[in-house]
């Protein structure tokens, strides 16, 4: 997982470079921690684009950056806040349920995905197993929303 910190900088609609790279320092609102230090250097994207990419953050902790951007010989500080998000996907789901049903022929099965775990009779991972094979062709694009339409009722 990881949290993309971006600032843009426009004037009169164009991209413009700041003075020089803009820094920013990012703290989790949760605990207090400084997670990445004031004054660290962003990254040049591209004209008038900057980022900085946290990575390892815990999801549903909100992270909040504080920026420092020199324009025009003057510092604009701002600030924006994110919440760190679980990047399961039901493949994910699908390759976990698959597994624990291959490596364990036992009645009671343990899947751990994001840090959890849950506790499955076989016949309910196999239902598990189904719904999210269906949820993975959605996420893919290869299984319609649909799967009957009656058009006689009309």
């Amino acid at each position: 997982m990881s949290l993309i910190f971006t600032r843009t900088i426009r004037i009169g609609g164009v991209l413009t470079d700041a003075d020089q790279t803009p820094t920013l320092g990012i703290v989790r609102l949760d605990t207090g921690a400084q997670v990445v230090a004031p004054g660290t250097l962003m990254n040049h994207d591209g004209t008038g684009q900057y980022s900085y990419t946290l990575t390892g953050e815990t999801a549903g902790v909100i992270y909040q950056a504080s920026y420092s951007i020199v324009l025009g010989g003057e510092t604009i500080t701002s600030s924006t806040s994110k919440t760190a998000t679980s990047s399961t996907t039901a493949q994910d789901m699908v390759d976990a349920i698959k597994t624990a049903l291959k490596t364990n022929p036992a009645a009671v099965l343990t899947v751990i995905i994001d840090g959890q775990t849950v506790t499955y009779s076989r016949a309910q991972a196999i239902e598990e197993l189904k719904f999210w094979q269906r949820e993975a062709g959605r996420e893919a694009g290869t299984k319609p929303r649909v799967a009957r339409m009656r058009l006689d009722s009309w």
